[in-house]
């Protein structure tokens, strides 16, 4: 804000006889060198005041022009008041399109192999990595990284690696490769720590800042549970942090649906049929888990699919340290969400929720009423429709303003 207080005009002196005429200066915003108040307003002080002396009739003329000069400012500033007010910064919004797992039998586009970066308002704005010129490669998620960059998991049987991509798309490089990225990967997400945490079929991997696995002996970080997890080694679809840095896993198994289920391991790994915290059964053998949230609500949404059927749904779950509690149909309607691949969180606790299924494409909103478990659509439209960019998203990624960045977990 700058402040304006010019001198006043010749050389005048204050009287009894004399009287206010106008003012030289102020707090306005309607013109880049004076500023004003909301209401137009001006907040006057001494040196704001001309004093004119009625027997200065020449400077009574001077005064008498700043008035009209004055009065211009005002219908200027009046214009301005009226103006609505500039927005808070808006969320950045990035999709992988690439192999996705929507359940049992649900057929989808061919995905255009992409990271792409939306607006918070549902606009696109860029691509930032196009891998059709790299044979094999897809990506299949994202984390975000620091402010310069994400982090993109890239499947290849040949190649599977992390790579660091720029936000603005002018740059991308690996990350780290690792041996044990050995089988087809799923997911990528931090964990209580700030290490990474990597699904693949099998397993779930742990990684340092380096790219440095992290095992339980000689096995990955969650190898094989057993107990009452057991068995949850052919698909493990998605991954999420409980709400004290447990490790949920969402299992798909085609060939034995009694195993669809989500699991809740130690937050230190598995390494005992002890570290297998509790168990949470689909709500029908048809219902395959494709996508995992932890809210911030406490409570965990669900996605699953199967074709026959359909099952296209959304169940909520609350979380402790230790135990699920009683699952609520969150959202089902078979018009807006067919094919749930992911599931992201925004500032406000709304939802964005992927609809990957080969008709659908498209993302939506909702909001979440932790109370009772419900989720409510928030248009009667997508947010982001269809595009090239939209098709099999394998996940989503919200980047607010302001995020801080603590470092992923040492060595």
């Amino acid at each position: 804000m700058q402040t304006i207080n010019p001198k006043p005009v010749g050389n005048i002196r204050t009287s009894k006889t004399a009287k206010i005429l106008g003012y030289s200066g102020g707090y306005r915003s309607c013109h880049p060198s004076i500023t004003c108040r909301k209401s137009c307003s001006v907040s006057y002080q001494a040196s704001d005041l001309l004093i004119v002396n009625k027997k200065s009739s020449s400077q009574f003329l001077r005064q008498s022009l700043l008035v009209l000069m004055c009065v211009g400012f005002f219908a200027a500033c009046e214009k301005k008041k009226d103006e609505p007010a500039i927005a808070a910064p808006l969320a950045d919004i990035y999709l992988a399109s690439g192999t996705v797992y929507v359940g049992l039998g649900v057929t989808t586009a061919a995905p255009s192999q992409t990271v792409s970066r939306f607006d918070g308002n549902g606009n696109f704005v860029a691509v930032l990595r196009d891998y059709t010129s790299s044979p094999g490669d897809t990506p299949v998620s994202l984390a975000d990284y620091d402010e310069q960059h994400i982090l993109v998991l890239v499947e290849n049987t040949a190649s599977r690696r992390v790579e660091l991509v720029r936000k603005d798309g002018s740059s991308y490089s690996t990350l780290f490769t690792n041996a044990g990225l050995s089988s087809v990967l799923r997911q990528m997400r931090y964990d209580s720590a700030g290490a990474l945490l990597i699904s693949r079929s099998t397993a779930v991997e742990k990684f340092t800042a380096n790219g440095v696995r992290v095992t339980m002996g000689a096995n990955a970080f969650v190898n094989a549970p057993g107990g009452a997890c057991a068995p949850v080694i052919t698909n493990i679809s998605s991954i999420a942090n409980g709400p004290d840095g447990q490790v949920l896993m969402a299992h798909a198994f085609t060939a034995a649906a009694a195993n669809n289920r989500v699991v809740m391991i130690s937050k230190s790994g598995y390494a005992t049929a002890g570290d297998c915290l509790a168990v949470l059964a689909a709500p029908t053998t048809a219902s395959f888990p494709t996508s995992l949230l932890m809210h911030s609500s406490g409570q965990l949404l669900i996605g699953y699919g199967n074709n026959t059927g359909p099952v296209h749904e959304i169940h909520s779950v609350a979380v402790n340290s230790a135990a699920f509690g009683t699952p609520v149909k969150a959202f089902g309607d078979l018009a807006v969400l067919q094919g749930i691949s992911k599931m992201a969180e925004l500032a406000n606790g709304d939802v964005l929720v992927v609809a990957a299924a080969a008709a659908f494409n498209t993302i939506e909103h909702f909001s979440f009423d932790p109370s009772t478990g419900l989720l409510t659509r928030v248009k009667s439209k997508p947010f982001i429709t269809p595009s090239i960019f939209t098709r099999s998203v394998s996940d989503i990624l919200i980047v607010n303003p302001g995020t801080t960045y603590p470092a992923l977990l040492a060595e």
